[in-house]
């Protein structure tokens, strides 16, 4: 029916979209706490980075992957 409306809520207790939860993977999470250990600042800084924006990245295709699977019920219930 071209006429319901459907609502999607993003839930801030989802973890499944948190870019900071370093436990989420496991990986990830040995990766950083390596990299912390290294002595120089500007190298541990970079290191740490490069870390965080391949969390953050991976937190986004979760995000995507979500968005993409509501949008395809949404379409099985009816919505054009």
């Amino acid at each position: 029916d071209a006429n319901k409306e459907y609502i999607a809520v993003i839930n801030s207790f989802d973890h499944r979209f948190e870019y900071n939860r370093w436990s989420v993977d496991k990986e990830l999470a040995a990766e950083r706490k390596k990299a912390e250990e290294i002595p120089d600042p500007a190298k541990r800084e970079i290191a740490v980075r490069a870390i965080e924006e391949r969390i953050a990245r991976k937190a986004l295709q979760n995000l995507e992957k979500a968005v993409r699977e509501y949008l395809a019920w949404v379409r099985k219930q009816g919505a054009p």
